[in-house]
């Protein structure tokens, strides 16, 4: 009788441990995951190159680390997108005009964490600071 209960304690802690541990990129706390961009603001008119900043309440980071990373969009094109593993973020080879960017949190597997925020932003060509991608901490693929 003792072997029996000993074997069942230790198949409940292993469940229970297992659903505790939640999906990879996740802060293993109930509260869900927020992403904000802090800057520029919504209806803002930006210089080229320009700087996007955003804040998440969990870890980002590059997607082999288990952590979160983010993915930017513009203008709605979801399978053109960039990886991001740190804000702030420079955005540069958008043309002149108006353009809705958008930042989603994805866990490691690049799966939906649910978190996403929008601004749509009136772009100038020319006087803006200039800046590398590489300083932002994005990977270098999608061409923002």
């Amino acid at each position: 009788m003792r072997k029996i209960s000993l074997t069942f304690a230790t198949t409940v802690a292993g469940v229970l441990i297992t659903a505790c541990g939640g999906a990879s990129g996740s802060s293993g706390s109930s509260t869900p995951p927020t992403l904000t961009i802090t800057s520029p603001e919504n209806g803002d008119i930006v210089n080229e190159p320009f700087t996007l900043t955003f804040r998440a309440n969990v870890a980002i980071g590059p997607p082999e680390s288990g952590d979160y990373h983010v993915h930017i969009v513009a203008d709605g094109k979801e399978d053109d997108y960039v990886v991001v593993t740190r804000s702030p973020y420079t955005i540069d080879n958008l043309p002149a005009g108006t353009h809705r960017i958008r930042v989603t949190l994805q866990h490691a597997d690049h799966s939906s964490a649910g978190a996403d925020d929008e601004v749509t932003v009136q772009i100038e060509k020319g006087a803006g600071p200039s800046a590398t991608q590489d300083d932002s901490g994005g990977d270098s693929g999608g061409g923002y």
